[in-house]
């Protein structure tokens, strides 16, 4: 998804279950001094707006797997069979300074 001289963010793979739902498996690397939150807003699943209300924190130099899920009972109600797209506005930033310049702040759209 993103490999800058800050951050490095990829999915690893995609997968479905009764409990999680539709979950994209994640690697990410903080090549900076600063501890980061990641997160993702104006998340959409086949053109169909459906926020996984996910975020998470990689300390300093550190590297971290996470999973962001979306319910199956969400994608269902929407009509969602199999994910063909999801697009999302991507951030890293300062999770000590909210007010410095993020080190990502893109859209990105995944075919998975």
């Amino acid at each position: 998804m993103v490999d800058n001289d800050e951050v490095t963010m990829i999915i690893t793979d995609f997968e479905t279950d009764d409990i999680w739902g539709y979950t994209a498996n994640l690697f990410l690397v903080n090549k900076t001094e600063a501890d980061l939150m990641i997160s993702v807003d104006d998340v959409s699943v086949n053109g169909y707006m459906l926020d996984p209300y996910w975020a998470t924190e990689v300390y300093a130099g550190k590297c971290a797997y996470s999973s962001m899920s979306w319910s199956l009972d969400d994608l269902e109600t929407n009509g969602i069979e199999e994910v063909t797209e999801i697009e999302f506005l991507l951030r890293a930033y300062d999770s000590d300074d909210w007010m410095a310049d993020d080190y990502v702040n893109e859209t990105v759209t995944i075919i998975p």
